[in-house]
C-alpha cells in the first residue's frame, strides 16, 4: 500500500527557528544598518512614531549633531496634529506641512543646491594635464526643506509615492557634494492606514463645512506613506547618504482614542508575509512577517510578541 502523499503546509506564522531572533524596533533586513534605535531615542519618542535607520544614520545624528539631534527629538514630542487637520485639503502646503514649518526654529532652513564639474583629463604618468573642462549646472534644482549644519529633514505628509525618489535623489546630490552628512525624512507611519483614516468620516471644505468625499479616499495606497519608502531604502535609492525615517503614528493625533481591544489589521500582503497592527507599550508598531518569521518586535525586554506561540498560524496579537 502506498504511504498517503505529503500536504503541503504554510509555515506557520508564530513558528521561529532555534538560530531566529525576533528583531526590535528600528531594525530591517538590510545589510546597511544594524543600529539598536530603541537604545539612541527618549522611549517616549515610540509612542506616537515608527522609527527605521539606514547607515549608521540614528548613531551619527545622534552622537555626531547632538544639537540638531535634541532640535529633532522636540519637534517630534511637539508634533500634534488634528482630525480636523487630517481632514482639511491640502493643495500645495496643508495644515500638517505648515504645523510643521512652525516648530523648527529659523535656524533650519529650506535649501536648494547648486554645482560645477570641474574636470580634468591627464596623462596616465605624471601631472601633465591633457585638457580640462567645467560642466556647469551639474547639480542644480535639488531643494530639502530643513537643513542645518550637515543635517537635512524633509516631510513627505500625503504625496505622490514617486516624491520619496526625488526625495532620497536629493539627499545623495547634498551627500555626495559634502554638505550634509545624514538626512531624516517624516512621512506617515504604517499604522496610518486605510481603516484608520475610515474613522474621519468625510473631508472638510475650505469654508469647514463637511464634504461629500470620504476622507479614506484622499489617502490612497500609492501616496506616501512608510511602507513605500522602506522598499525604497532597502534598495539603496539613498546612495550612500545615511537616512532615518520617522513615521507619524496615530498616537500623534490630539484625542484619538485607541481601539479597547487590540487591532489586528491586515495591511499587506507578499507571497505568505503578513503584516499585523497591534498596540503595546510603546505604541502602533507593525510586526511583518517573511514567510512566517517575524522581523521585529516592540522593542521593549519581555514584550515580544512571539513569546508565547500558537498553533495553526494565528498572531499571537490577536
Amino acid at each position: 500500500r502506498r504511504p498517503p502523499a505529503k500536504r503541503h503546509r504554510r509555515p506557520d506564522a508564530v513558528a521561529l527557528p532555534p538560530d531566529v531572533k525576533p528583531r526590535r524596533i528600528g531594525q530591517r533586513r538590510s545589510a546597511y544598518d544594524k543600529t539598536n534605535v530603541a537604545s539612541l531615542f527618549p522611549m517616549d519618542i515610540f509612542d506616537k512614531f515608527e522609527v527605521f535607520s539606514y547607515r549608521d544614520a540614528a548613531s551619527i545624528l545622534a552622537n555626531g549633531f547632538r544639537e540638531e539631534f535634541q532640535d529633532i527629538v522636540s519637534v517630534l514630542r511637539r508634533l500634534r496634529i488634528t482630525e480636523t487637520m487630517i481632514r482639511t485639503p491640502g493643495g500645495s502646503k496643508g495644515p500638517i506641512a505648515y504645523h510643521v514649518d512652525q516648530l523648527f526654529s529659523d535656524a533650519w532652513q529650506e535649501t536648494r543646491i547648486s554645482a560645477d564639474l570641474h574636470v580634468k583629463l591627464m596623462k596616465a604618468k605624471g601631472t601633465s594635464i591633457l585638457s580640462e573642462y567645467t560642466r556647469e549646472g551639474y547639480l542644480d534644482g535639488h531643494r530639502i526643506d530643513f537643513v542645518r549644519s550637515k543635517v537635512a529633514v524633509d516631510l513627505e505628509w500625503n504625496s505622490k509615492d514617486q516624491t520619496y525618489d526625488r526625495d532620497l535623489y536629493a539627499f545623495s546630490a547634498f551627500y555626495e557634494a559634502g554638505a550634509i552628512d545624514v538626512g531624516v525624512i517624516i512621512t506617515r507611519g504604517s499604522s496610518m492606514d486605510n481603516a484608520f483614516f475610515r474613522r474621519l468620516g468625510k473631508v472638510l471644505e475650505k469654508d469647514g463645512r463637511e464634504g461629500k468625499e470620504a476622507v479614506y479616499k484622499k489617502y490612497g495606497a500609492s501616496t506616501t506613506w512608510m511602507g513605500k519608502l522602506l522598499y525604497r531604502l532597502d534598495a539603496g535609492r539613498n546612495g550612500g547618504c545615511p537616512v532615518l525615517a520617522v513615521g507619524i503614528t496615530p498616537g500623534s493625533v490630539l484625542n484619538f482614542v485607541y481601539p479597547a481591544r487590540p487591532m489586528r489589521l491586515q495591511i499587506l500582503k507578499r507571497r505568505s508575509a503578513r503584516r499585523t497592527l497591534w498596540r503595546t507599550g510603546c505604541g502602533l508598531q507593525t510586526i511583518p512577517g517573511h514567510f512566517g518569521h517575524p522581523s521585529r518586535t516592540c522593542g521593549l525586554p519581555g514584550r515580544s510578541a512571539w513569546s508565547q506561540p500558537r498553533r495553526l498560524g494565528r498572531n499571537p496579537a490577536s
